[in-house]
């Protein structure tokens, strides 16, 4: 699994998910930093990169304009109050994908939850 981190999240949780043992890249090392949505959605699509992000309205409408296959979508729901945060919320996804890898067209939202966070599988269009 590739593990492409928005440039609205920290750079950092790209060393999470290698620690981890995932292939993992920030939009700025892949010289995509401003680039337009639909710019780095034909990377993903392309390279079969798992998004993750917390721009969920925008991507969400991209993703439902696609018909093809695409290797899913990790959003952090509510995860603007810093790394830390942002870390915190992208451990608790590693953990459910560790248990179930398998995110093909499915988003992963993980949401605040009791003090820590919840991560849940939909189906993405």
């Amino acid at each position: 699994m590739r593990f492409l981190i928005d440039e609205n999240l920290s750079p950092t949780l790209v060393d999470i998910a290698r620690e981890l043992g995932y292939e993992a890249m920030a939009v700025r090392d892949l010289g995509l930093l401003n680039a337009k949505d639909w710019t780095l959605l034909e990377k993903i699509q392309n390279e079969d990169w798992t998004l993750v992000t917390n721009n969920i309205g925008e991507f969400r409408k991209r993703y439902a304009r696609k018909a093809t296959m695409h290797a899913g979508a990790v959003f952090l729901v509510d995860v603007d109050a810093g790394r830390d945060v942002q870390r915190s919320a992208f451990a608790a996804a590693l953990v459910e994908i560790g248990a179930n890898p398998d995110l093909v067209n499915l988003e992963l939202l993980v949401e605040p939850e009791g003090g820590g966070f919840r991560a849940r599988r939909r189906r993405l269009p």
